[in-house]
């Protein structure tokens, strides 16, 4: 439907002025992530009608100058929109998004961002670049701590949560970076794609669909090349992808600077060509650099650039600002006092709630949980550390957050403690002092694991290693026979193969993968030690055996000759020195509780396209713990066209059991579920099915089922 009153504005809109609303200016150049180049004064291009809106600015004195500026003082009182980055927490933290996906629960994640966007639509924010939805199979790549995880089907999901999240909160969303960016070579940010039609649409796009449908502001073109054509300038991804298939109606924004640097891909000699081809290829609105303020009226005016192209960009944006409510109240996300509106206590428990169900128990031989009257020693470089939020931190002040230690001492908890080792070297008298405690203990509690700027953007690894001081401070633990319980921080999966080794030889006796946990992250961790809460998140990315086995995912594609588990190695799938599996799959993680599943019973044996599967599993929880347990579906597609995955989630419900209770937990599986895109069409493919119902992706119990062809 078209938008009259934005028709109307534009009609009285100069060119100037509408290619202005096309340009996001950050206040006179701060640094957001890039590198910072000289800009005109950012008040001076507001009363000129050259900005449409505004990035990365925090104050909010200066927020409401500039849109009063906007408002008052300028020819058409167009209201600027102000952009951030708020990521996983505005003022009260939220964990990194990888460690959220891992707590399976879109119901909850969207809560979180109801709170993200009610904390950030009371200082300033108008829209956040996020969520990010790049699918994540390599863990060197450092941005993984801000997505979903491996599969498409669990992003999607949680790409919904998101997007209503922020709406119910407030804010607008731009879902980012479309597409592909997850899969630079060799996990290098800002590295090129190689990726074939068929990974593009039935892997990387599903969760841009899902944000889209739910009605997300702008998507953010990425920085890498699709065929060879970076994404920016890239109009089959833009216009035909976009555009025709999806049918995204709002705004296509770049990523910082990425208009500019396609010269820095050899695909335009000026910023004149980096404006003509962006425009044609579809662009919207142009993040800090000036390809468009300072070329496309030119451009336009020798007739190499249609002015159509130009009122199609600006009436996108204008639009976007009116179905926002800017027009109507462009003073929506201002107030006096936003410290007010930060930490409340209802956003302090929901923060605690994610927390609690993103933490993975990956090994448990009974030493978890502890008990109060135990002697336990918490030891390493996390007790005490307030930076534990990971990066993209919003507006945090580190301050707020609840450390480890005290969490211990707000609970009155009876405990020893010692450093034991700084953050990135080991210390002598930190050493001793950690093994004199430790001897006087009965378990021992280690915190190891990356530091939280060792991920995030730009922060990419080529070891998956734990820091090399706490394993050596490890080390020395072991030596005195305790009962060690590990803890481990990090934005990626780390390699723990020698954790999992010390493990099975008695010498660790419980790992606990803590991600980082946000403001709450002290609670959360202490609850989950002492019982107080069962850990019930399930990992959303593969964990390898070791950095060779990277990238590694479960959904993969079936090999011509594949691995023979029973050792026959003739000529067959397999790595000489390392199993070919990852250390822990996908949707991996233990409870408290034991989970003991039965057969899967299926409403029938065979489906027409018009037909609906009911499938259902019985459970019992076997223990006396009461506890919360991720139940997944999986399917393996019979033969068709194009090869299919091995597995590939449809389904999955986190379900509550009380001890010992029993309980059946159905799915309806529908034909369209069902189906794959062979290039760009999505076709059912006929015939026999495996259906797996199980706790991870390794699961082998499955049930067969036939989806015939409709007469």
């Amino acid at each position: 439907m078209t938008n009259e009153f934005v028709l109307d504005l534009m009609r009285k809109m100069t060119l100037r002025e509408k290619i202005g609303q096309m340009y996001q200016s950050t206040y006179d150049g701060s640094l957001i992530t890039g590198n910072v180049k000289e800009s005109k004064n950012t008040l001076s291009s507001i009363k000129n009608g050259e900005v449409g809106s505004i990035l990365g600015l925090n104050d909010v004195s200066v927020i409401k100058k500039l849109q009063e500026v906007a408002v008052n003082e300028t020819k058409h009182k167009i209201p600027l929109i102000f952009c951030n980055d708020i990521i996983h927490g505005c003022r009260t933290m939220i964990p990194i998004n990888l460690a959220m996906s891992c707590s399976w629960n879109p119901s909850l994640i969207e809560k979180a961002c109801e709170m993200v966007g009610y904390e950030s639509s009371h200082s300033g924010v108008n829209l956040t670049f996020s969520p990010m939805l790049d699918l994540a199979r390599d863990p060197r790549w450092g941005r993984v701590m801000e997505g979903n995880g491996e599969d498409p089907y669990l992003s999607k999901k949680i790409a919904a949560a998101y997007i209503k999240g922020y709406h119910k909160g407030g804010i607008g969303a731009c879902a980012k970076h479309f597409v592909g960016y997850g899969a630079c070579v060799g996990g290098r940010d800002y590295d090129g794609v190689e990726m074939s039609t068929s990974t593009l649409f039935n892997f990387y796009l599903p969760p841009f669909r899902e944000a889209i449908n739910n009605g997300c502001e702008m998507v953010m073109s990425a920085f890498n090349t699709f065929n060879d054509v970076p994404v920016t300038i890239n109009d089959y991804l833009l216009r035909h992808v976009l555009r025709k298939k999806i049918g995204f109606k709002n705004v296509v924004i770049t990523d910082w600077g990425s208009l500019e640097e396609i010269m820095e891909h050899k695909c335009a000699a000026d910023m004149a060509e980096c404006a003509k081809k962006g425009i044609l290829a579809g662009v919207d609105h142009e993040m800090y650099t000036r390809c468009y303020i300072d070329n496309l009226e030119k451009l336009v005016s020798e007739g190499i650039v249609s002015e159509k192209l130009v009122d199609e960009a600006c009436y996108r944006v204008l639009d976007v600002k009116y179905k926002m409510g800017l027009f109507a109240n462009p003073y929506k996300a201002i107030y006096p006092n936003p410290e007010n509106y930060f930490l409340e206590e209802k956003s302090k428990k929901i923060a605690y709630q994610v927390a609690s169900q993103a933490l993975c128990l990956l090994e448990n031989n009974g030493t978890l949980p502890l008990k109060k009257r135990q002697k336990v020693a918490f030891i390493g470089p996390f007790v005490e550390e307030k930076k534990v939020v990971g990066a993209w931190g919003g507006k945090v002040n580190f301050d707020d957050t609840i450390t480890i230690k005290e969490a211990l001492d707000n609970g009155n908890y009876h405990y020893l403690y010692a450093k034991g080792s700084k953050m990135f070297d080991s210390d002598e008298a930190l050493l001793k002092e950690a093994i004199d405690v430790a001897k006087d203990a009965d378990t021992i509690v280690l915190t190891i694991g990356e530091e939280q700027w060792m991920s995030g953007e730009n922060h990419s690894r080529t070891s998956l290693d734990v820091i090399s001081a706490h394993d050596a401070l490890l080390e020395e633990l072991t030596k005195l026979e305790k009962r060690i319980v590990l803890v481990i921080f990090s934005g990626r999966p780390l390699v723990l193969t020698k954790y999992k080794k010390l493990y099975e030889e008695n010498k660790v006796h419980a790992i606990l993968y803590a991600w980082f946990l946000g403001t709450m992250s002290g609670d959360a961790i202490v609850d989950c030690l002492y019982g107080k809460i069962n850990p019930s998140g399930k990992l959303t990315m593969s964990f390898p055996r070791g950095i060779g086995q990277v990238p590694i995912y479960y959904n993969h594609l079936p090999s011509g000759r594949p691995h023979d588990d029973n050792g026959n190695n003739d000529y067959l799938m397999r790595y000489i020195d390392m199993d070919i599996y990852p250390l822990y799959p996908f949707g991996y993680g233990l409870s408290y509780s034991r989970f003991i599943y039965g057969d899967i019973i299926l409403s029938k044996n065979e489906i027409g396209l018009n037909d609906k599967l009911q499938v259902s599993v019985e459970i019992v929880n076997d223990s006396s713990y009461k506890g919360m347990e991720v139940v997944e579906l999986y399917i393996s597609a019979p033969s068709g066209n194009v090869s299919r995955p091995i597995k590939e989630l449809k389904g999955f419900k986190k379900v509550k059991f009380n001890a010992f209770e029993k309980k059946i937990v159905s799915f309806d599986l529908n034909p369209k579920d069902l189906m794959y895109y062979v290039g760009e069409k999505m076709v059912p493919y006929f015939g026999k099915y495996k259906l797996f119902v199980g706790a991870n992706s390794s699961v082998e119990n499955f049930k067969e089922f036939n989806l015939k062809l409709d007469k």
